[in-house]
Order: structure tokens, then C-alpha cells, then sequence
């Protein structure tokens, strides 16, 4: 297990590099400069800021200024060591900030949001999957699967423009406000329509994953095996069927996990959320390279991390894993 730990470890240097390759040619490949404006810079001050930010360079060579950037090399001890330094730039649209700056700010509260709506949705997914796949082809299951296709099918910047004119309509009428529509803070009343919204297709996704994966479990012979043993429904259910149901769900996680806690744009901007969604499409709209570049790589290195991961709790899950 230590050993293919290590091996996903080193397959992820040349992935994230790839990505690093990749996102750099195609944001400089977009149409524009960062200092386009309406109004045209004079060719002076547009050639000094050129200068300043290493934009008259060859493409190349801004390339390999901006890896060398990321991944710096100090001598210790007579060795030359790498030390990742984690250093995205400066930014090009906000004057004395840096990239890291923006990301700090903003990925504990895109952090936060996307945790509470990924528990609640791994409860509610599991157990309501859980609950159709025992009573198949009964009303409940039907009720489910209902409710888990109309989750995937209507998107978040329809259920979250929905919830605010509802609660509005509420306010007017009784001159009460349940829960706030915008806004984020340190009231918990402030996170309850953000995380529903953001929840709601995680909820379908798993549930009908649940479903699915539960009922082949339970039809399969160490199940028939453990019921003619006499062993009672519900520990069969929790210790060896849900046990080995949970395997999809955690390779849904992985990647799950990673872009629902870097930040979702059109929740963050539908309840004006400061994290780090927010700053993503700031910086794509303001052709911001080094903002677009820095979440980019921020987004890819936490999906590598979220499936080692799932690696490591596929082996704990599956003993076939550890022994293969």
C-alpha cells in the first residue's frame, strides 16, 4: 500500500506540470492584454508596464520565468534542493497584491461553504439512496429518484435566484425574514441558502449512486450467504452491504470534494459570497494571467491531494486493494 502511495505520488508531479503547461498557453493564447482598457494606454507607460510585469518576453520565456517562479532551488548543506514556494505572481488588475493574497483570503470561506454542503450531502445522499435501494419499485424509491433528476436536471443559477425571490415574497408579505439572501459572515443563519443550493445536486448525484451501487451489493452471493447464516438485516446492511456500496462514492469525492471547496461561481455570486470563485472569474473577466493561473494550479494540486485520498480509503474499504 506504501508502495503505490509513493507511485501515485510521483505521477502527480508530471500531471500537475501538464496542467501548469497547459492552463499557461491557453490563458496567454486568449484574445486581449490585462491592460486593455477603453480607454488605449499611451505606448510609453504600456511598454514600461510590459516591462515591469515581463510581458515583452517570448512566450517561452515568460513560461519558464513562471515555473521558476513556483518552484525555486536553494542550496542546503552542499546539495541543490527544490523548495516549492508557492509564490503565483503579482496580480495585474489590484496594485500591491499578489496572487497567494487573493487565494488566502478566499479559499477558507469557498473552504467552509463547500465542507457544510459536502456533509450534508454525503448524509442525506447515502441515507436516502440507501432507503430506495432497500424498497425498490416502492413509492419511496420512486420519491427519491424524482427528487435526485430534478437536482441534476435544474441548475444552481435557477434554484438560487428561486429560494431568494421566495424568501423576498415572505419578508413582504409578513415583514419577517427567515433566513438573509446575500451576504457572508459569522451568523449561521447566513450559510443556510448558499449550502442548501450548492448541496442540492451533490444530494441527487450520491443518492442515485447510492441506489444503484446498493442494489447490486445486495444481490450479490456473500449477501445471499450472510441471510441464510441468519445474520440480522440491519448489521448485514451496515457492516457488509453499505460497506462495500460506498466504494463509487468515494471515487465520486475525490474530485467532488476539490471543486465544491475551491469555490462555486454561481453560488458565490448569486449570494455575493467573497470566496474564491469569486476572484476566478474577476480575474478571467479582467484577463488577470497570473490570477487565472494561480487558481488554476490551486484547484489542480487540491484534486491531485483529494485522490491520493480516495487511494488511501479505497484501500481501507476493499481488502483487495491491499493485497493487489
Amino acid at each position: 500500500m506504501v508502495r503505490y502511495f509513493l507511485s501515485r505520488l510521483l505521477i502527480a508531479i508530471p500531471t500537475l506540470l501538464a496542467v501548469i503547461t497547459l492552463s499557461f498557453f491557453l490563458v496567454r493564447a486568449a484574445p486581449g492584454n490585462p491592460f486593455d482598457s477603453e480607454k488605449p494606454l499611451p505606448p510609453t507607460i504600456r511598454a514600461n508596464l510590459d516591462a515591469k510585469y515581463g510581458l515583452d518576453k517570448p512566450v517561452f520565456e515568460q513560461f519558464t520565468n513562471y515555473v521558476g517562479g513556483l518552484v525555486k532551488f536553494s542550496k542546503e548543506e552542499g546539495s541543490w534542493l527544490p523548495t516549492v514556494t508557492l509564490d503565483f505572481g503579482p496580480s495585474y488588475q489590484y496594485k500591491d497584491r499578489t496572487v497567494t493574497y487573493f487565494i488566502q483570503a478566499g479559499f477558507p470561506v469557498s473552504l467552509k461553504l463547500g465542507l457544510m454542503a459536502i456533509a450534508i450531502a454525503l448524509v442525506i445522499g447515502v441515507g436516502a439512496g440507501s432507503l430506495a435501494a432497500l424498497r425498490q419499485n416502492t413509492w419511496m424509491d420512486y420519491t427519491v429518484m424524482g427528487f435526485s433528476m430534478t437536482g441534476i436536471t435544474v441548475p444552481n443559477f435557477v434554484v438560487g435566484p428561486i429560494l431568494q425571490l421566495i424568501v423576498i415574497s415572505i419578508l413582504s408579505a409578513t415583514a419577517v425574514q427567515l433566513v438573509p439572501i446575500t451576504g457572508w459572515g459569522d451568523s449561521w443563519k447566513q450559510a443556510i441558502m448558499p449550502v442548501f443550493v450548492l448541496a442540492l445536486p451533490q444530494i441527487a448525484y450520491i443518492a442515485r449512486q447510492t441506489r444503484g451501487s446498493m442494489i447490486e451489493v445486495l444481490r450479490s452471493n456473500y449477501i445471499r450467504t450472510a441471510r441464510a447464516k441468519g445474520v440480522p438485516e440491519r448489521t448485514m446492511i451496515i457492516r457488509h452491504a453499505l460497506k462495500a456500496a460506498l466504494l463509487p462514492i468515494v471515487s465520486y469525492l475525490g474530485p467532488a470534494v476539490a471543486a465544491i471547496t475551491t469555490g462555486s461561481v454561481v453560488v458565490e455570486k448569486i449570494f455575493r459570497i467573497p470566496g474564491i470563485g469569486t476572484h476566478f472569474v474577476n480575474g478571467a473577466l479582467n484577463r488577470d494571467y497570473t490570477m487565472v493561473m494561480g487558481v488554476v494550479i490551486f484547484f489542480g494540486a487540491l484534486i491531485i491531494i483529494a485522490n491520493l485520498i480516495v487511494d488511501v480509503l479505497y484501500g481501507l474499504l476493499d481488502p483487495r486493494v491491499r493485497a493487489a
